[in-house]
Formats: C-alpha cells, sequence, structure tokens
C-alpha cells in the first residue's frame, strides 16, 4: 500500500524523490521517528520509483523491513493529511484516495502493534475484517480493476478469523514484527552462548532463566521496542477528515494513471 499510494501521489503531482523523503523525514521528527529513520531513507530511496510508466513494472515494494515500512507509511499518512496543500477540490479528491488506502492499511497494523489497544479479540476481529474489505475494494477502485491479486495476499481476508479462533491471545502476539525480533534474540543467544552440543537446549534454559530473574525483581516488560514506539503515537481508527471512496467517486485523474501503476503488482507474487 506504500508503494501504490507513493507512486500515484510522485506521478500524478510531479514530486521528486527528494521532497517525498524530506516530507516524510519532516513528519518522523514530529513523530520522534527521526531515529528510526534517518538511515534507512537516503535522498534517492524514492528516485527508482517515479519517472515513465515503465518504471512502475520494476518492483512492488519498497526495500523495507516491516517496522521501517509502518514508520514511512505512517509518516506520508500525516503528510499527506496535515501538511501537503491542495490548489484544487479535484486534488482534494486525488488526496484523499490515498489517504483511505493508507488510513485502512494502518488501522490493521496498529491492531496487531499496539498492546495498549483497548479491544476485545471479538471487536478487533470485526474491525479488521471491515478495514480489509475497505482496503481490497479500494485498491480496485484506484486501479480501475485491473490490479492482479498475488496469491499471498489473499492472507488479509484471513485475520479477522484467526482472531475469533484464537480468542484468548493478544492480536500483538500475532505480529511477524515480533516473530522476527524474537528471532534475532534467539540468535544473539546461540552467537554468545558457545554451546555446540545442543544449542536449542542451551538457548531455551537462558530465556527460561532470563524471564525467571526478570519477574523476580518485577521488572518484565512483555512490550517490544516496535510495540513501545507504535503506542506513543496518537491515531484515529476513525477520521472524519477522510471520505469513503466506496460512496465519493474516485477522482478522474486517479482512474487516469492507476492502469500504469497496477501492472507493477503482476510480477510480484
Amino acid at each position: 500500500m506504500l508503494f501504490l499510494s507513493i507512486n500515484f501521489f510522485m506521478h500524478r503531482f510531479k514530486k521528486s524523490a527528494l521532497y517525498v523523503k524530506e516530507e516524510i523525514m519532516y513528519q518522523a521528527n514530529k513523530l520522534k521517528l527521526h531515529s528510526q529513520l534517518a538511515f534507512v531513507l537516503k535522498d534517492d530511496f524514492f528516485t527508482n520509483k517515479q519517472g515513465k510508466n515503465k518504471d512502475f513494472g520494476k518492483k512492488g515494494v519498497f526495500p523495507l523491513k516491516g517496522a521501517y515500512r509502518v514508520y514511512t507509511m505512517i509518516c506520508f499518512f500525516y503528510f499527506l493529511r496535515n501538511k501537503f496543500v491542495c490548489e484544487t477540490k479535484n486534488h482534494e479528491a486525488e488526496v484523499n484516495d490515498y489517504l483511505f488506502l493508507l488510513q485502512n492499511t494502518i488501522n490493521i497494523t496498529l491492531v496487531f502493534s499496539n498492546p495498549k489497544l483497548e479491544w476485545s479479540n471479538s471487536c478487533c476481529a470485526e474491525n479488521v475484517e471491515n478495514y480489509a474489505e475497505k482496503i481490497l475494494e479500494t485498491i480496485f477502485l484506484l486501479t480501475n480493476n485491473q490490479f492482479t491479486m498475488p496469491l499471498k495476499f489473499h492472507n488479509i481476508t484471513d485475520y479477522g478469523l484467526m482472531l475469533e479462533r484464537f480468542e484468548n491471545i493478544k492480536p500483538t502476539f500475532f505480529s511477524t514484527i515480533r516473530f522476527e525480533g524474537a528471532n534475532k534474540r534467539i540468535k544473539d543467544f546461540l552467537l554468545s552462548g558457545n554451546c555446540f552440543i545442543n544449542p536449542c537446549k542451551s538457548v531455551l534454559q537462558k530465556v527460561v532463566w532470563k524471564n525467571f530473574v526478570e519477574n523476580a525483581i518485577n521488572e518484565s516488560n512483555d512490550t517490544t521496542t516496535y510495540e513501545s514506539i507504535i503506542q506513543n503515537i496518537k491515531w484515529k481508527f476513525e477520521d472524519e477528515f477522510i471520505s469513503d471512496i466506496r460512496i465519493y467517486p474516485v477522482s478522474k485523474e486517479t482512474i487516469d494513471i492507476s492502469c500504469d501503476i497496477s501492472n507493477s503488482f503482476n510480477e510480484n507474487d
């Protein structure tokens, strides 16, 4: 969704890669995400994703890890939402198209990332299914029904069912970003353990002992760094500023350029 919305924006408003990068970093400063993105988003980061139509088909995702992609998407959303000046009503409609897609994508992401979200699993499931439906319908509207869905993309429709089936598990524990963070923790234990007899058992013993010590001194903290950052971002799951594009017509200019960009997803299975 980040790739699609940024390319729509750059192509429609003739903005450079450096312009987008600087605006994202400006929002990163305000959201206290500068240290996370400063060494990731270089001046030419978006260069190869902008330009002639043939450039769009090279790759359908930006080379960012999960957490950095979330931070970038949130910053780009706030730039469009609060800072970008629309010169005409039609420009407002176009920007609203991108905001609607980004908001629902971020909504799903934060359901699985914010440990302080006070929703039951059944409520999360209902909302996630609603967000997923909006995302899929919006993509097809923006791409004039020419979006080719990769096989793995259908997983988004299963998130709600997953939350309903495992109703006693917190949504944050389904986060792939949390999972990768846990993998890194175990890899660090392997590197420092110097155990070549049974490394798996050695790692488990170290994890159990570390958890025991943390609980004993009342300093146990199950929140990851990524989740700590996310929960400090003030986010509205419903924004009266953004219109549902399934009700209001998609702007003509958005439709005109959609076919070029939608082709970029065809080869990204």
